[in-house]
């Protein structure tokens, strides 16, 4: 009688304890959190071909009029950040050569004498080369220092001016040249043109974008 009132116990232990366990089971519920998808960086939002932004220009030895940014020329110049007041092609610099000046500091008139100021330059040598047109040249091509050269300088804290001449690679453009016939100036034009120059100095020096020069003679 004992044994079997035991058995009958034992059976309805185990029932209670099935029917706690399918309780639970039935309360239980998985929290999973969200997937949020990360932002795509700068690059990435760029779609390829498009014309990169002011900080997405990045030097390199081999650039193309592609890579040239749609805004206003700027860059850097012995790891400072440099952004050009003045641009002037002077057609027969010096009477050897047709230099393109991209100066930090712009004279009182264009054409006049500039001092004190921090410069890339681009210099081609006679006869000037002056057209609507376009070049590239990367950094491992060589070109004649007396037919095409580049260098950028800047003044020393003394005043001296220091000129950095490296290897050097650009895409140039120019894309318009309007002549200027007013005989009370010293302009004999405006040229509308881009650039993307790559100096191989310490710092990567480099200037990109589009510009609107001073032609004179």
């Amino acid at each position: 009688m004992v044994r079997a009132l035991l058995v009958v116990l034992a059976c309805m232990a185990l029932i209670v304890a099935a029917g706690c366990r399918s309780a639970g089971e039935g309360k239980t519920s998985v929290s999973v959190a969200p997937i949020t998808p990360q932002a795509p960086t700068p690059e990435e939002k760029t779609p390829a071909g498009a014309s990169a932004s002011p900080s997405a220009f990045r030097w390199t030895p081999t650039p193309t009029l592609q890579d040239i940014p749609a805004h206003p020329v700027q860059g850097m110049l012995n790891g400072a950040s440099f952004v050009p007041q003045y641009v002037v092609i002077e057609r027969d610099y010096n009477g050897i050569s047709t230099d393109i000046t991209f100066s930090d500091k712009a004279p009182d008139a264009p054409g006049g004498h500039l001092e004190g100021n921090s410069a890339f330059e681009l210099r081609f040598a006679r006869p000037a080369w002056l057209k609507t047109g376009s070049f590239t040249k990367t950094l491992s091509q060589q070109v004649d220092f007396r037919e095409f050269h580049a260098f950028y300088h800047y003044p020393e804290p003394d005043g001296v001016q220091m000129t950095v001449a490296q290897n050097w690679a650009c895409a140039f453009e120019i894309t318009e040249i309007t002549p200027d016939n007013d005989p009370t100036n010293d302009i004999s034009g405006i040229a509308l043109g881009r650039i993307a120059l790559c100096i191989d100095d310490e710092s990567h020096s480099w200037l990109a974008g589009e510009f609107r020069a001073y032609i004179v003679e």
